[in-house]
C-alpha cells in the first residue's frame, strides 16, 4: 500500500518533467502527466515497476557506477 500523497506533492508532479529520485508513486503516468524521464539515484531499478514508466512513455535511467570510485578507494 502506496502513502497518501498530498495535494502540494500532487501539484508538483503534475508539472515535473524529469524525477531524480530513490522510488516514485504508483501509477506515476496519471501523476506525471508530462514527465518523460526517472533519473534513479542508485543502480537498482526494481522499485520503479509499479510506477508503470511503460505506460507513460518515460524513460528511466539508473546510476550505476557512480558510488564505484569511491566505494574502491573505501
Amino acid at each position: 500500500m502506496a502513502p497518501p500523497l498530498d495535494d502540494t506533492y500532487r501539484t508538483a508532479m503534475a508539472r515535473a518533467d524529469v524525477l531524480f529520485c530513490l522510488d516514485a508513486p504508483l501509477d506515476l503516468p496519471s501523476l506525471g502527466p508530462r514527465l518523460r524521464w526517472v533519473q534513479a539515484v542508485g543502480s537498482g531499478v526494481g522499485q520503479f515497476a509499479a510506477s508503470h514508466l511503460e505506460r507513460g512513455g518515460i524513460t528511466l535511467t539508473n546510476a550505476a557506477g557512480v558510488g564505484a570510485p569511491s566505494i574502491a578507494e573505501f
